[in-house]
């Protein structure tokens, strides 16, 4: 069958398309899902064969990159996606505790020293 070009829908569980999630290297590397998460999802061109619904075509470059269908179990309460949540949420709280820290607020260099053994339990728990 000829190949079919569409849009898909970049969101914090992957790469939507035709009812279906789809991850590759690129979106793992440059942090897609994260940054949908955060910012909300955005549209992108793919194109695919439609008798092989398994693989999509991400059309950013002259070379297209090959995504691959993951299921629900890849990404739904998975270790790896409370670590990334949490991480995020550390993030959003170490930017408020540098702009807190230029007053030297004794609270919140305690709230940093918090962080720090929060991160270091996650870590664990993953590892």
């Amino acid at each position: 069958m000829k190949e079919q070009i569409g849009l898909a829908l970049v969101t914090a569980q992957g790469i939507k398309y035709l009812g279906k999630y789809y991850s590759c290297e690129r979106a793992i590397r440059e942090r897609w899902f994260e940054l949908a998460h955060i910012y909300g999802g955005w549209a992108i061109q793919v194109s695919y064969f439609p008798n092989d619904t398994d693989e999509i075509f991400l059309q950013l470059d002259s070379e297209p990159e090959q995504c691959r269908v993951i299921t629900p179990q890849d990404y739904e309460g998975s270790k790896l996606e409370r670590y990334f949540l949490s991480i995020q949420l550390l993030k959003m709280e170490w930017k408020t505790v540098q702009k807190k820290r230029k007053k030297r607020n004794p609270k919140t260099l305690q709230k940093l020293e918090l962080n720090k053994n929060i991160i270091t339990e996650v870590e664990t728990e993953v590892e």
